[in-house]
């Protein structure tokens, strides 16, 4: 069961929370016999269709889960890191505070009419009950060994037997996962959440929590949304064609001390989604995990600096329009057009370049290029710190002649 995996060290924290908001939850539904739900401010709705809700959206829930309201906002600031912020996990840890979740979960559902958000509200009860788990040594350390086994996408017994009771239904979850259920896939965030609270809260594990979750949120957002068909007749180990390594040297400044040479790497750790490209000799080579990352080493450049490939699907994982879909009103191109100030904004050859300020004055250069008969598209981004601007056309040149080896492009 290998889910332990690191996490980049900068991801937005809005971006997971609004995955677990939308993902279809797990665990019960909160029925039985209840007192009549508040109903809320209308005006919460538009939040929860927000790309980040704000004090707008704390000021029109019930007074008694206004404290609930702030943590979840702050908790999807653009500006807020992995591991920095542990407000959610404070709150999360609170005696009672998976009631007062499904109280809120119950007037989104009665208010906004709106199960999907209400879900999302629920798994976040679903992780503050696991967390709460009484604490167990012995289950502690039959955990974090499970963590480093990479040989069995089964639980193992004696890690069952030992769970605590609310536990149980998060190893159904990973196991069926494992086996390729798309519903489970969807729902696993809280599973994985909890799993995480619980390493942190009451095994000690340092920063456990935010990257279980972000694991959770991410496996729910590449769950296919269709219905099992328009899958990709391609294969995904495909080995790609040659790089234009000529076209990247030949926009390299002669004062940068940047030497590039092409490599060729897989994107998921089962080796699926290979691509080809110009990377920078001696920058560090990321595990696949969600894509691949390269880091600088030493001090010739800006901290903030990387360039990252990514098989992306925006959620959806099968045979699109991509365009059409990328473009659209929930696309991810449209969120980028509207959330970051672009400074270059040109159509290549099956896809789009972008060039936007980025973190603390970066510049970020993001390409993505599709092709319809693949049920994933190549993201390839260098997000640039303030002191390496001036490499700008040259991470367009990496990114504009990387080649996938899942579809022909160019």
């Amino acid at each position: 069961m290998s889910l332990h995996r690191s996490v980049r060290r900068r991801r937005s924290v809005a971006v997971a929370l609004a995955l677990v908001m939308t993902a279809t939850a797990c665990g019960d539904d909160g029925g039985g016999e209840s007192a009549p739900v508040p109903v809320g401010d209308p005006a919460m709705c538009a939040q929860l269709d927000a790309e980040s809700p704000d004090a707008a959206f704390v000021d029109a829930v019930p007074t008694r889960y206004r404290s609930l309201a702030e943590t979840l906002v702050d908790f999807a600031e653009e500006e807020a890191d992995f591991g920095e912020d542990d407000g959610m996990r404070e709150m999360l840890s609170l005696p009672g505070v998976a009631d007062e979740f499904r109280g809120l979960a119950d007037v989104v559902a009665a208010t906004c009419d709106d199960e999907e958000a209400a879900g999302g509200l629920r798994d976040f009860a679903t992780m503050a009950e696991m967390g709460a788990a009484e604490a167990s040594a012995d289950y502690c350390d039959l955990l974090s060994d499970s963590l480093d086994a990479d040989d069995s996408d089964e639980v193992p017994a004696a890690l069952r037997a030992g769970a605590p009771a609310s536990h149980a239904a998060a190893y159904d979850l990973v196991e069926q996962a494992a086996d390729g259920d798309a519903e489970a896939v969807g729902g696993i965030g809280a599973a994985l959440g909890g799993l995480g609270l619980y390493l942190e809260n009451q095994c000690g594990q340092d920063g456990a929590f935010m990257e279980f979750f972000l694991v959770g949120a991410l496996a729910g957002a590449f769950a296919s949304t269709g219905d099992g068909g328009g899958r990709s007749a391609v294969d995904p180990t495909t080995e790609p064609g040659e790089v234009d390594l000529a076209a990247v040297e030949a926009v390299v400044p002669a004062a940068s001390g940047i030497v590039f040479s092409t490599a060729s790497f897989a994107l998921e750790d089962d080796g699926d989604y290979v691509v080809r490209a110009a990377v920078p000799v001696g920058w560090e080579q990321s595990e696949p995990f969600f894509g691949v990352t390269f880091e600088p080493q030493g001090d010739d450049f800006d901290f903030f600096t990387e360039l990252s490939f990514d098989a992306g699907c925006d959620g959806l994982c099968e045979v699109t329009d991509w365009e059409a879909r990328l473009t659209g009103p929930d696309g991810f191109l449209t969120r980028t057009r509207e959330s970051a100030e672009i400074r270059r904004d040109e159509s290549i050859t099956d896809g789009v370049l972008l060039v936007s300020d980025g973190f603390a004055g970066g510049i970020d250069v993001h390409v993505i290029r599709w092709n319809d008969e693949a049920e994933r598209y190549l993201s390839c981004q260098a997000e640039l710190g303030e002191d390496d601007v001036s490499l700008v056309d040259v991470f367009v040149a990496v990114c504009t002649t990387a080649v996938p080896g899942w579809f022909p492009a160019g």
